[in-house]
């Protein structure tokens, strides 16, 4: 049975895929970890532990008895959504949302650091120790990032652990391509 450590924010956007590939693979005779916030969703009000708490009793699919239930390991960090709202820059998801032009793009371009690392320094530094402590004390044999959980990125290099990125995005936000000159920054929409 391989064990699976799935490490990801706890916004759904970014959590939902997560889940339903943790879900798939619980059935399939995996064993499961999910590290995240414990924090509440802007959306609907759930948490992550009660998410999986739902996936284990059967809510959303039978999980054969034989199968081990998923179990939640809580990073010591608040949310991304919480820090971001804490420092002001967005209060809720519908600010994410912007106009078009030039006057817009660059309304959102000065907030991009803040959106993607909106945490104090020490704050950073206690969720990657958390989640160094997660990896260390689950010993998976795949660990699967979130692709905005940077902590997780960084504890997977403090350890030498080699893993691997799950992301509702497709391959075209990952992958740009080289071009002389900054060409591919011409393009609409333009990748940041």
């Amino acid at each position: 049975m391989k064990k699976i450590l799935f490490i990801t924010n706890s916004e759904y956007g970014q959590a939902n895929v997560i889940l339903a590939t943790a879900y798939e693979l619980i059935i399939r005779g995996c064993e499961v970890h999910i590290a995240s916030h414990e924090s509440q969703s802007h959306v609907s009000g759930n948490s992550i532990p009660n998410r999986i708490s739902d996936l284990n009793r059967g809510d959303n699919g039978i999980i054969p008895d034989e199968m081990k239930p998923m179990v939640f390991h809580p990073i010591r960090a608040v949310s991304m959504m919480e820090a971001i709202a804490r420092n002001g820059t967005v209060q809720t998801f519908g600010e994410f949302s912007h106009g078009t032009g030039a006057k817009e793009a660059l309304r959102m371009y000065r907030q991009i650091f803040d959106i993607l690392c909106p945490w104090e320094p020490a704050e950073y530094r206690e969720g990657v120790s958390s989640c160094v402590e997660i990896i260390k004390a689950v010993k998976p044999d795949l660990v699967v990032n979130d692709n905005l959980c940077n902590m997780a990125q960084d504890a997977c290099a403090l350890v030498s652990r080699r893993f691997i990125i799950l992301s509702p995005n497709s391959f075209k936000e990952f992958v740009t391509p080289v071009q002389p000159h900054l060409f591919g920054l011409l393009r609409a929409p333009a990748y940041v």
